[in-house]
């Protein structure tokens, strides 16, 4: 086992008191990513369906920033529960606005993921894909798009795929 300095203990006791007080936000990205290493986070991952021409679609967003080792691919729009959030209907809130622009009412939860070592960049995060029913006209774009859950494109994000497969077909 690591063994620390009761100076370090002081100090890493005083940071991580100061983030808290920061209501969970990390001083930067690089920061971010150490602690990610360490500390399992929970990722609302929004589940929105409807029915397609060709059976249940699924609301998939490319990434355009973020996570780089999944820039490109398709993935459930989702992020990261805040520590300052009081329940899972505020974290999909947030986290709706921001990926998809219209805010969502969470439904149920429908499954989790604890991501295997290796297969996320910053750690292992825990996936909670929630079903939710937008609150508004969900705007298709060319990075935001309706899948049938039977013809995925091939760039989807391993762990949301494998989801999909287990989960909705």
């Amino acid at each position: 086992m690591l063994e620390f300095t009761p100076d370090e203990i002081a100090t890493l006791r005083a940071l991580l008191g100061k983030i808290a007080e920061n209501g969970g936000y990390w001083p930067d990205e690089e920061t971010m990513r150490i602690a990610h290493g360490a500390i399992s986070y929970w990722a609302c991952e929004l589940v929105l369906l409807r029915d397609g021409k060709n059976g249940l679609e699924i609301l998939l967003a490319e990434y355009s920033d973020g996570v780089e080792a999944f820039l490109g691919m398709w993935h459930i729009p989702g992020g990261y529960n805040k520590v300052l959030e009081k329940d899972t209907q505020e974290t999909c809130s947030r986290v709706a606005q921001r990926e998809i622009g219209v805010d969502v009412d969470y439904c149920e939860t429908l499954d989790s993921y604890k991501w295997a070592p290796g297969e996320h960049p910053y750690g292992r995060p825990l996936s909670v894909y929630v079903g939710c029913i937008p609150l508004g006209e969900i705007a298709e774009t060319k990075k935001l798009r309706f899948f049938s859950v039977n013809a995925l494109p091939e760039n989807v994000v391993g762990a949301h795929r494998q989801f999909i497969l287990n989960n909705l077909r």
